[in-house]
């Protein structure tokens, strides 16, 4: 008998505490519309181009950075630090650091910069 009082009495609790987190969250809602910051939050995200969050690209001198080289240098430094470092990365298994390289390779290349031996991707070990 007593543990179905407990049982009754904490139904009742959560019935209690739903009922008052409901009633919570209608009426931060209505204030979040008298103070406008539904409509501010809303034009943010109308504005913010959702597409480009999902494509994003190396900028130049992040690519530069992470293949060790300059703006001045030549196409033949750049794919003998690209080859290098993607052949170091796919001996350690390190994929992370193997995209990094190939995603820097390809932004260098965007830019312009042509690397020589394009087929340096997949070097073999000896």
């Amino acid at each position: 008998m007593a543990s179905r009082i407990v049982v009754n009495v904490a139904i009742a609790a959560m019935s209690a505490l739903a009922r008052a987190a409901s009633h919570a969250y209608r009426q931060a809602l209505v204030n979040a519309e008298r103070s406008g910051v539904a409509s501010e939050h809303a034009a943010k995200m109308a504005s913010t181009n959702v597409t480009s969050s999902w494509k994003r690209t190396m900028s130049l001198e992040e690519a530069r950075a992470i293949l060790g080289v300059s703006a001045s240098a030549s196409a033949s430094e750049i794919a003998t630090k690209y080859a290098k470092l993607y052949e170091a990365n796919e001996k350690s298994g390190s994929f992370y650091l193997l995209s990094k390289v190939a995603r820097a390779k390809e932004a260098i290349e965007s830019e312009g910069q042509k690397i020589e031996g394009k087929g340096n991707e997949e070097t073999s070990g000896g």
